[in-house]
């Protein structure tokens, strides 16, 4: 069982897989200060939750990622598009290899022709590799924000393939999705097998049976719902 506990909040979040917790900060100064620490912990390590599993201490920043604009989710397309070329070389069948040899006699032989009797001497590459190949065909993660829902999960689903997160907090999510579109990403959460947490200033209208919702009110009272 995984676990995230702070001495702000008495409640342990216990990552269920069924389960999705809700943070109700209803307190300005306390959400305020609640977000910007996680942000310090995921992006720069500094203390603020602990996260066990097992009773084992993990660095959270290894597996969460911190989503405060859920309009513009940053994505570090380098990284994701070195990840990729490193999946694709460590999968290549024995067929694809074969094409890639005869792909790289024939470019070699392409670029003799053309540099034929080049007025000056030319450095030539022989050995073309797959990830030079794709960047040639500018190969990355396709992201299309037509639809908010659609392209949530699409970088839900980027950064735990890609990046291995499996922790997400989302801020102010209830905000901006109706109840069945909560429904639909927490369905897509669970056969990610990641975890949401949503972090939000007003308590949901509906709550879902999805659910556990953990109130710190304008005094600073902890409900459990």
């Amino acid at each position: 069982m995984r676990v995230l506990a702070h001495r702000w909040i008495k409640e342990q979040i216990l990552l269920d897989s069924q389960i999705h917790h809700v943070l109700v900060l209803e307190n300005p100064k306390f959400y305020r200060d609640f977000v910007q620490s996680l942000n310090r912990q995921i992006e720069d390590d500094e203390e603020f939750m602990v996260f066990q599993e097992d009773y084992k201490s993990l660095q959270l920043s290894k597996y969460a990622f911190l989503m405060t604009n859920l309009f513009d989710i940053p994505l570090d397309e380098k990284k994701c598009i070195t990840l990729i070329y490193k999946d694709l070389e460590k999968t290549i069948s024995e067929n694809l290899r074969i094409a890639l040899e005869k792909l790289n006699l024939a470019i070699n032989s392409f670029v003799q022709d053309i540099t034929y009797d080049y007025p000056i001497p030319l450095m030539i590459k022989e050995d073309i590799t797959l990830s030079s190949i794709m960047k040639l065909a500018e190969v990355k993660p396709f992201y299309e924000p037509s639809d908010f829902l659609t392209a949530l999960i699409s970088r839900i689903k980027t950064l735990n393939f890609l990046m291995k997160k499996n922790i997400f907090f989302l801020v102010n999510l209830h905000d901006f999705l109706l109840e069945d579109e909560i429904e639909s990403l927490y369905r897509e959460a669970d056969m990610l097998h990641v975890n949401l947490v949503s972090i939000d200033a007003r308590e949901p209208r509906i709550k879902s049976s999805h659910e556990k919702i953990i109130i710190i009110d304008r005094d600073l009272c902890e409900i459990l719902k």
